[in-house]
């Protein structure tokens, strides 16, 4: 067993055996149990708990301490509850080794932001120990958990996104360090909660709305373009070097797709250049392009009541192809009679000797006048 991993384990059974650091928390012996189990049922490794802090906090305060690397996910509670969980460098690694490879790896983890490919990958596993640390809670006679009924939602890009979307207030910070595989790496599990209640307070205890339209219109909107989604192995992924060319069809640049970071479609665009950068041309439905930083629309053009041409042309009338719409027939002479018929064909032989119809009956006399 290497120094590394002998030192945690050894420091992780001495704080179970003292209650120390990991009493912190009153929901610490919860975790303790949900920890374990969710790890071997989800990541079949082994992991515990080394230490649950918990406290009330302002949201600024809990960004602040925040890595820059890591994954942040959205969580969303029962009705208005809403809050985040972000997983630190080791803690994102640990995870996706165990689910990727089967097993944790001892070397350092790479200080990253996480990608949407990651969310996919842990989003269960953190949705999993969540679930499990309710039930835990609920078993022990212990008060609903300030995490109970929260799942992810998607992710934020940066601490900033997450600011402008939670906003100002109090929140419920919950941090937990996770120990995998026996000490091969360790990681922190953070959670910040605003379940419902306190989430419709910190809404009507916000700024008026002139103040908060100022800032809303002030802020930057990220977009992605989106070329293409090929589906390759992740041992071909893994490969990946610096200088490596990855081969785009031609066809992609005039279909590629405008998207939040969240993954959401907004519309299809083309790619190209307006003088002399980089441009991306809209297309909504009817005419647009992006210009200037605005995207402007054609308006279109109405239409004379009654017509439905193939086409939108010259509003004062409908045009025929050669410019001149084809004379019509005369019409018959008023009063004339009708066009003579051709001569009708004979009836089939034997129609002659058709039965005859039976008498119908007489209609019945009508009432006298008055």
């Amino acid at each position: 067993m290497s120094e590394a991993k002998a030192n945690s384990v050894l420091a992780r059974k001495v704080g179970q055996a003292r209650g120390g650091d990991a009493e912190t928390s009153v929901w610490a012996q919860v975790w303790h149990v949900a920890v374990p189990r969710a790890a071997d049922e989800c990541l079949h490794v082994e992991a515990g708990l080394l230490k649950a802090v918990q406290r009330q906090t302002e949201l600024t305060s809990v960004l602040e301490t925040l890595a820059e690397t890591g994954l942040i996910l959205r969580l969303q509670g029962a009705g208005s509850g809403m809050g985040f969980a972000h997983l630190d460098a080791g803690c994102l690694a640990a995870l996706l080794e165990a689910q990727i490879l089967g097993r944790v790896l001892q070397a350092d983890p790479a200080e990253r932001v996480g990608s949407k490919t990651d969310v996919a990958i842990v989003a269960p596993v953190i949705d999993r120990f969540l679930s499990m640390a309710s039930s835990e809670a609920m078993e022990r006679g212990e008060a609903a958990p300030p995490w109970k009924g929260f799942m992810i939602r998607g992710r934020f890009a940066d601490r900033r996104a997450v600011e402008l979307q939670l906003g100002e207030g109090p929140m419920q910070l919950l941090r937990i360090e996770i120990d995998f595989a026996g000490g091969l790496k360790s990681g922190v599990l953070s959670l910040a909660l605003r379940p419902e209640a306190r989430a419709a307070a910190a809404r009507s205890g916000g700024s008026d709305r002139a103040a908060f339209s100022e800032g809303l219109m002030a802020a930057g909107a990220r977009l992605s373009v989106v070329l293409d989604r090929p589906r390759v192995p992740i041992g071909w992924v893994r490969g990946l070097k610096v200088g490596d060319e990855l081969p785009i069809a031609r066809e992609r640049l005039s279909d590629a797709r405008v998207e939040t970071t969240e993954g959401r479609f907004l519309a299809t665009a083309r790619l190209g250049q307006a003088v002399g950068r980089r441009a991306v041309r809209l297309s909504l439905g009817n005419e647009a392009q992006l210009s200037g930083g605005a995207v402007a629309l054609q308006e279109m053009q109405a239409l004379p009541t009654g017509a439905t041409p193939a086409r939108i042309g010259d509003l004062a009338g409908l045009s025929a192809p050669g410019g001149k719409l084809p004379d019509l027939p005369d019409l018959p002479a008023s009063g004339s009679g009708p066009p003579d018929l051709q001569d009708l064909p004979d009836l089939p032989e034997g129609s002659q000797d058709l039965p005859d119809l039976p008498d119908l009956p007489d209609l019945p006399d009508l009432p006298p006048a008055g």
